[in-house]
């Protein structure tokens, strides 16, 4: 489950109460010695899990989530665009035939891998790279996460837990406990990922914390009508609601702020925006002359360059 040591950030911490776990832990004596920091790249910029290559597929993370003080192992199975599809992993289980062992000699201290509950995460949420399987390793974890996927059976071998042989195998039961207390590293991932830009999410979140569109208007000084467009994905964001508007409106909805968000929130843009270039006193001057003409969509590359600011600057009142 999730590990009962002190976070990382905590490590260090002179506490008499965490001095002494410490001193008796040996996974957190390696773990305080082991993780190497990230060196400064070109330029003077530190590495961190937003940059395109920092999570690779293999590499075993610690990952954070909101409200939980401490952090969970994940072993990463696939990285796609501010998404890291993910394996948790636990020292403290008792194993069954699909959980992958991972050998002390290889991550300072033994880990299993649970390839029966995988599951998305954000990059923002991974904080530090703990080790690394190797590439057999990878392919064979991601060979029994898709037979499990595909629902056939599978057969472990000596790398893998003891195989369950009967229903109520108490292991079971522990199971089910441990993919629900992983339930707050999953939400983050979940809430961004209920439609495809940002009005509509925002609309289910508000929904699920039982908070009305006049309520939350009101909280975050919009017009009702303008937040109702905007969930509804009809509101020009650059021409009608104003980042700082919008930032308020995410820190009360208490979303997770990153790079998924904004490219939520540029989508919403390229959606509803209408750059003016001249083109409706154009059309009202055809109407008047009797001419019909088309609705001309707007530029692509005008809107793709309207989205990005926008975003960048959704970014900049969020403090990203």
């Amino acid at each position: 489950m999730t590990s009962t040591c002190p976070s990382l950030l905590d490590l260090g911490s002179p506490d008499p109460d965490v001095r002494a776990h410490v001193e008796h832990c040996h996974r957190c004596q390696a773990l305080q010695h082991g993780i190497t920091t990230p060196q400064p790249a070109e330029g003077g910029a530190t590495p961190t899990p937003d940059d395109e290559h920092a999570v690779q597929r293999g590499a075993v993370w610690t990952a954070s989530a909101p409200r939980v003080d401490t952090f969970l192992f994940v072993a990463v199975l696939d990285v796609d665009e501010g998404d890291v599809w993910v394996a948790p992993a636990a020292d403290d289980i008792d194993a069954i035939h699909t959980d992958f062992l991972l050998p002390g000699d290889q991550l300072m201290f033994a880990l299993w891998v649970r390839c029966a509950h995988t599951f998305k995460v954000l990059r923002e949420q991974l904080n530090d790279e703990i080790g690394r399987l190797s590439d057999e390793q990878t392919d064979t974890v991601l060979t029994c996460v898709q037979t499990l996927l595909d629902g056939g059976p599978f057969t472990g071998n000596e790398r893998f837990g003891a195989s369950v042989i009967a229903d109520h195998d108490p292991r079971l039961d522990a199971a089910e406990a441990f993919k629900q207390n992983t339930f707050p590293w999953r939400e983050p991932w979940q809430l961004l990922s209920t439609a495809d830009e940002l009005g509509a999410v925002c609309a289910a979140r508000r929904q699920q914390l039982g908070v009305s569109v006049s309520e939350l208007a009101e909280d975050i000084d919009v017009d009702t009508e303008d937040w109702t467009r905007f969930e509804a994905a009809q509101l020009d964001l650059p021409a009608s609601l104003p980042t700082a508007r919008l930032a308020a409106a995410v820190r009360r909805l208490a979303l997770p702020k990153g790079r998924k968000l904004l490219k939520l929130a540029a989508a919403t843009v390229m959606r509803a925006h209408r750059p003016d270039g001249g083109g409706a006193t154009l059309a009202f001057a055809r109407r008047r002359q009797g001419v019909r003409h088309t609705t001309a969509r707007p530029d692509p590359e005008e809107l793709e360059r309207a989205a990005d600011r926008y975003s960048a600057a959704l970014g900049r009142a969020l403090g990203l």
